[in-house]
């Protein structure tokens, strides 16, 4: 085999997971390390899929702002030693009338019945509680804008948690992206927690070139489910009066002059982007980890000795 035929085989593998490497530890980190802001809908939203977090930072009831406290330099209170007087005038008036009034209504009141001992165990002896209505469980409280007087900060990976939710709940009735066990708690928050582990991780992993072949599979999925949510899936199940173009039925459209261009450019760099990423993951899942890995360390094939029939033929 030639020189440049190893260099090949040997380098190709472990740049691509270099790369994967670099791009993956980015992206993960900021989903789980960092912690950007979310408008007062995106945090309704996230309360409602029972972010605590988010909830903590919501104004309850009438949204009023807490009173303030009064300020250390404020000069004391001066109260006349009159004023007490009276105060305290008013409040013997206001026991004594409250005595007379509990004494009138005991005297109106009509004797009631003899209280039935505990061991009455009449079974012809109606029990008014039996029939009773259970108590109706107390409602979850639904979260609105209104609750959050401006932006909120949660980690990153609520945003995927918002992606899940909304690829659920589409507007307008149209078609969910994936199956409706997603769009009940906790798969949303779920789902945007287990994306940023496995990003950040499978980044350490394919950084060290241990568990390679695990850690593109994983990405792989991972980047399969961000192209069907943000780019294939959007336009084979359009919302409800969307007439958007697309090409071949399944990709963005194609407008390279006119309004569209521009909308049509981002469209087609994520998907580009996210598609590279994906055959660079496969690539990895296929490839292994090239030179300089621990997974060459602690699961590559020893050479083989050659036999001693070998060097006695290569002798003769």
């Amino acid at each position: 085999m030639r020189f440049r035929d190893k260099l090949c085989l040997c380098c190709t593998p472990c740049i691509i997971r270099l790369v994967l490497a670099a791009t993956f530890l980015w992206a993960g980190y900021g989903k789980i390390f960092t912690s950007p802001e979310y408008t007062p809908a995106q945090a309704a939203t996230l309360a409602n899929l029972g972010v605590e977090h988010v909830q903590n930072q919501a104004i309850m009831g009438s949204n009023r702002p807490e009173e303030a406290a009064p300020a250390a330099d404020d000069p004391p209170r001066v109260v006349d030693s009159n004023v007490n007087a009276d105060l305290d005038d008013l409040e013997d008036m206001a026991a004594g009338a409250i005595f007379m009034l509990a004494q009138n209504s005991l005297a109106d009141k009509p004797a009631e019945p003899e209280a039935s001992s505990p061991d009455d165990t009449s079974p012809n002896k109606p029990n008014p509680d039996a029939n009773a209505p259970a108590a109706a469980p107390p409602m979850a409280h639904h979260y609105t804008a209104a609750d959050f007087s401006g932006p909120i900060t949660a980690r990153g990976h609520r945003q995927v948690a918002l992606l899940v939710y909304h690829a659920t709940h589409r507007e307008d009735g149209a078609a969910s992206l994936l199956p409706d066990m997603f769009s009940k708690n906790p798969w949303p928050s779920l789902l945007g927690q287990a994306v940023g582990y496995t990003e950040f991780l499978a980044g350490v992993l394919l950084l060290i070139g241990l568990l390679t072949r695990l850690s593109g599979l994983a990405l792989v999925g991972v980047m399969a489910g961000a192209i069907w949510l943000t780019a294939i899936g959007p336009i084979v199940f359009p919302a409800a009066g969307v007439s958007a173009g697309s090409f071949l039925g399944f990709l963005p459209n194609l407008a390279y002059t006119g309004a569209e261009a521009g909308a049509s450019f981002n469209a087609w760099s994520s998907l580009l982007w996210q598609l590279a990423l994906l055959t660079m993951g496969l690539a990895a899942f296929i490839s292994g980890p090239g030179i300089l890995s621990l997974d060459g360390l602690f699961f590559g094939k020893k050479r083989k000795k050659p036999t001693t029939e070998i060097q006695e033929a290569n002798t003769d």
